[in-house]
């Protein structure tokens, strides 16, 4: 993995730019047995009127046990854009937050709020077959025309994570969790603005019909630009990527969104992608009792609502010439996250 393309920044601005931007870089990972996942996110944004200067880290914790419904756990902490700042290391580029740090080889820090701190330490690795994917495509059509401002590319689509995390608050004395073999991704979004919405899923710890453990990666996305003539005609765009047999299929161009199909509750999506005489057909759903809700501020001043489970379910079917070739499912691994521009009623917001 190149840890260059991966984490050095697209675009933030320096303490004293005043460009409207907005730059993440997440991981996310669950356990082969889909109890326990994580979702960790470093964030850095400066308003298009100036007064918003931050950066945050942001995770949560979900945890399920048998017979129980989902425990999640979720912290962040803001703090002044001065706190951010991207290093240059052996391992490549860090990324910085209050403290914080997020590379391509481990991810550690500390956030403390609301009476209650949240420290994780892991060490990152490539899993075989690996790969990496641009979500949108950077000479994508609607780019040019300027109804998609932003840049997103997956680095590590096939990463496991070794490492410790710990909770502590003023009620509990600090309690540890070792995580081992933990499949997941990261990611890095950056633009002026963000989408107007999406939904965005991955998975790379998958079974076959026969319960045996099959090397396979899905990342999915499916989301509206931000046009000139308001959200009823903000352009679709949509993008899936797919790691089978050994073999790349990425989905990320115009094209693709027009042969493409999907479509999505607040619970569920479905989808339908077609290279020659493979096609991929998945189903990816979580129950709402499984999301967390956050919520958070664009550079307009708009908010984001982001319903985001990472205990979900997923099943894919992959045909070839029109015949079933294979089965895959996960139980518990996948990344689901709904984000619009309104809150689902049904989802609490946690930060």
């Amino acid at each position: 993995m190149d840890s260059l393309v991966s984490h050095r920044p697209f675009r933030t601005p320096g303490p004293h730019t005043q460009q409207a931007s907005i730059e993440s870089w997440h991981a996310r990972f669950s356990d082969p047995t889909g109890q326990k996942a994580l979702w960790l996110k470093f964030q850095v944004i400066v308003s298009q009127n100036g007064f918003t200067r931050l950066g945050e880290v942001s995770a949560i914790y979900f945890h399920r046990q048998p017979h129980q419904e989902t425990q999640i756990s979720a912290f962040r902490q803001i703090f002044d854009i001065r706190n951010y700042r991207a290093q240059e290391t052996p391992e490549g580029i860090s990324i910085l937050i209050g403290g914080c740090e997020f590379s391509s080889r481990h991810t550690r820090g500390a956030i403390a709020t609301q009476g209650k701190t949240f420290r994780w330490d892991f060490q990152i690795h490539n899993s075989e077959p690996s790969g990496q994917f641009n979500l949108i495509a950077t000479r994508h059509p609607l780019s040019k025309l300027g109804w998609i401002e932003q840049r997103a590319v997956s680095p590590g689509e096939n990463l496991n994570f070794v490492g410790k995390t710990w909770i502590s608050t003023h009620q509990m004395s600090e309690q540890s969790t070792e995580w081992s073999h933990a499949s997941g991704m990261q990611g890095h979004w950056a633009g002026a603005h963000l989408p107007y919405s999406w939904i965005w899923s991955h998975c790379n710890h998958f079974i076959n019909s026969s319960g045996a453990d099959t090397p396979f990666v899905f990342e999915g996305l499916n989301g509206r630009g931000r046009g000139f003539f308001g959200p009823t005609f903000y352009p679709r765009f949509r993008s899936f990527y797919f790691l089978y047999r050994g073999e790349e299929y990425a989905f990320n161009s115009m094209w693709d969104t027009f042969r493409s199909r999907s479509t999505n509750t607040l619970t569920e999506w479905n989808f339908q992608a077609d290279r020659g005489a493979l096609s991929f057909r998945g189903q990816v759903k979580a129950d709402l009792k499984d999301f967390a809700g956050q919520s958070f501020e664009d550079t307009d001043g708009q908010t984001i609502y982001s319903s985001n489970a990472q205990l979900g379910q997923m099943t894919l079917w992959i045909y070839r010439a029109g015949k079933l070739e294979e089965t895959l499912r996960s139980q518990g691994g996948v990344a689901f996250e709904i984000a619009l521009r309104k809150p689902n009623p049904y989802v609490p917001i946690l930060i």
